[in-house]
């Protein structure tokens, strides 16, 4: 239950989760077309990284046991620790794709080091 987070726009109550600004397709795109431009972007969307709530994908998320946590509780304006959801252990997609871009932009630098 140490990574539950409240959400204080929503009232929500979980794990929370990455969210980067920009999209792994326009990223895809500046590589195949503007390689320095695409690798830029890439840098310049992992910088805006947050964590955040799923439900309304705010960055105004706090620790269940934070004592403004404990208020909200008290006030009712959250459920209570025993309805809290289980921890997910998943991996968003789009950190799966961004890996696998990645990897795929270091295969292509050392098969074109090779080619020389």
């Amino acid at each position: 239950m140490t990574n539950q987070k409240v959400c204080l726009q929503c009232g929500s109550v979980g794990t929370s989760q990455e969210f980067k600004k920009g999209s792994v397709l326009t990223g895809i795109v500046f590589l195949f077309f503007f390689v320095l431009p695409g690798i830029i972007y890439f840098i310049w969307r992992g910088s805006t990284a947050y964590q955040g709530c799923r439900v309304c994908k705010s960055a105004s998320v706090i620790p269940v046991d934070s004592p403004a946590s404990h208020r909200m509780m008290a006030a009712g304006q959250m459920p209570s620790l025993a309805v809290i959801e289980n921890v997910e252990k998943h991996k968003s997609k789009d950190t799966l794709v961004g890996t696998c871009v990645f990897i795929g932009i270091i295969l292509l630098l050392v098969l074109a080091s090779r080619a020389c």
